[in-house]
């Protein structure tokens, strides 16, 4: 089996879904999967969504300590997306969360359908 089809088939994948007040109280339930994996005691629960991280598998663990050794970083917490066509996306936002430290380092992971990857300074 290759780690694609093991990550695709094999993770618990879900869309995450928040709400956002704007005029009126919108339920947004994010247009891709994702998973999240933690090898500490960090949750998402500190902000707007709730999800405990579950230990990472032994596979995700392996990229994940090839990811480190290439970036000369450590990481915490392992979140994956999945797009499964082009109808899935992520708007621009920021990974600001608080319990993500002052100064977070973050690799992305992104598996399925392709598509562009945009990033804008947030001062401009």
């Amino acid at each position: 089996m290759s780690l694609y089809t093991f990550l695709l088939n094999i993770l618990p994948w879900y869309r995450v879904k928040y709400s956002k007040q704007t005029d009126r109280l919108v339920q947004i339930i994010t247009p891709r999967y994702t998973t999240v994996f933690g090898i500490d005691d960090t949750q998402q629960t500190k902000e707007k969504y709730t999800q405990t991280p579950r230990e990472i598998p032994p596979i995700l663990n392996e990229l994940k300590q090839h990811v480190e050794q290439i970036t000369n970083t450590t990481y915490n917490f392992v979140l994956v997306n999945f797009y499964a066509n082009g109808q899935d996306s992520i708007a621009y936002h920021s990974d600001d969360e608080h319990w993500l430290g002052d100064q977070p380092c973050i690799a992305s992971l992104s598996l399925g359908a392709e598509r562009d990857f945009y990033m804008k300074n947030k001062l401009n």
